[in-house]
């Protein structure tokens, strides 16, 4: 047995495959230029994939019939091989630091992550296994479903599919498909709808703070601040208190100008 594949493949197939993966960077070309130049998907931070598979979806043989449906069921089996490529990159160019003050920042996210998981996977399978799968014949597998479609996203539920089928349970890919959906939608519009709350409560002005407290800014007009002149590190450099910071960058309010009026 080998796992080499040994099956020829024509030059067609090759060529279906590059004017697929054309279509697909077409289609994301459009998301992006949409996703910049409307307002409202500019302000939900919506994905410009989520954008171009609804676009995709509206092409399709359910709305407008301009791809034909072997080209959708051509699209489903591209995930399985191309969610090796995304974890295969995720930590090229990333350098590891081992200080003590990273591990005292990395602990919050430890803890997040050890969270989710539990809520994710150990509490789903416990429901699955107390209560689902007793009383109502639910097969096992589906305490799965939750972590690969929240945590993992449609490329993991892509690439569990020949899992699912080869333990006898085929639906569990289209139900991973749908956890996923729902776990982009409640990730996008629920992070937007925290980010504001965020933002009206000034706990984004923490992720900023440098190590001694104070935040840097880049604008022209502070160079020459006298009341931080202390503070000054380089020609074009000038690092603020969190009050200052705060005052100079709320929206609607030039910096500059600001800054001149003060001083």
């Amino acid at each position: 047995m080998t796992f080499i594949p040994t099956e020829k493949i024509a030059s067609g197939t090759i060529t279906n495959l590059i004017l697929y993966l054309a279509i697909i960077g077409a289609l994301l070309f459009v998301a992006t230029i949409l996703r910049l130049k409307v307002p409202f998907l500019k302000k939900a931070f919506i994905p410009a994939s989520l954008i171009a598979g609804i676009i995709g979806l509206i092409l399709g043989p359910y709305v407008l019939k301009v791809f034909p449906a072997d080209m959708r069921s051509s699209f489903s089996a591209m995930p399985t091989p191309l969610i090796v490529i995304v974890f295969a990159c995720m930590m090229l160019g990333r350098k590891s630091n081992m200080s003590k003050e990273a591990l005292v920042s990395s602990a919050p996210s430890i803890v997040q992550c050890y969270t989710y998981s539990f809520v994710q996977v150990a509490l789903t399978c416990l429901l699955v296994g107390l209560i689902f799968t007793p009383l109502w014949g639910t097969n096992p597998l589906f305490g799965s479903v939750i972590e690969i479609g929240f945590e993992g996203g449609h490329g993991t539920a892509g690439g569990m599919s020949e899992v699912f089928k080869e333990l006898g349970w085929e639906a569990g890919t289209s139900v991973s498909q749908t956890t996923a959906t729902i776990g982009l939608l409640a990730g996008v519009f629920g992070g937007v709808i925290l980010i504001n709350i965020g933002v009206k409560k000034k706990w984004t002005n923490k992720t900023a703070r440098l190590r001694d407290g104070f935040y840097p800014c880049q604008c022209h007009a502070y160079r020459s601040c006298r009341r931080h002149g202390s503070k000054v590190s380089g020609k074009k450099r000038c690092v603020y208190s969190a009050d200052d910071w705060s005052r100079c960058h709320r929206p609607g309010t030039s910096g500059s100008r600001l800054l001149r009026k003060r001083h």
